[in-house]
């Protein structure tokens, strides 16, 4: 059972706004690190698309974490395993659904914590709305000033369909 503080963090998850995408110039060891290589591996451009990706990735787990309603799951310590039971996913899906909520991890809107074996995860706050809802791309080129292609963004028919849950 999900805690009242937390069903209300959820209700006013639209209320969170995405922080604004600022692209940091890249750590200064980063070229000591990879002087062997040639310049041309490893760009700015290059850079900025990683950055990128990882801004995406990101808000692509917070909506599929949404759209599958694990949220609402997470008002208690619960492991991935423990998840895909509660919302009737087959066992096999517990990987992915660890791994994005290891995701959002860093965002600081859910917590984690290990005991033997078991990665348990807790909502700590509603995460924000994604900004995906947008035609594929706009956020995304205007924060790399249209000079980076957005990253893909699956659509179609069975885009945004869940895993397979048991009848």
């Amino acid at each position: 059972m999900i805690s009242v503080a937390a069903k209300s963090d959820m209700t006013d998850a639209a209320l969170f706004k995405p922080p604004v995408f600022n692209l940091q110039p890249p750590d200064p060891r980063l070229a000591n690190w990879l002087k062997k290589y040639p310049p041309s591996v490893f760009s700015e451009r290059l850079y900025q698309s990683i950055e990128l990706m990882e801004r995406y990735s990101i808000d692509l787990a917070i909506d599929l974490i949404g759209q599958l309603d694990v949220i609402d799951q997470l008002g208690e310590w619960r492991s991935a395993r423990k998840l895909c039971q509660a919302l009737s996913f087959q066992p096999h899906f517990s990987s992915a659904l660890g791994w994005l909520l290891e995701r959002l991890i860093e965002t600081g809107c859910i917590e984690a914590r290990t005991h033997g074996d078991t990665r348990s995860y807790r909502l700590r706050r509603a995460p924000w709305r994604p900004e995906l809802a947008r035609r594929p791309g706009d956020s995304w080129r205007a924060a790399a000033g249209q000079g980076v292609q957005a990253p893909y963004q699956q659509s179609g028919p069975g885009a945004a369909d869940a895993p397979n849950r048991r009848s």
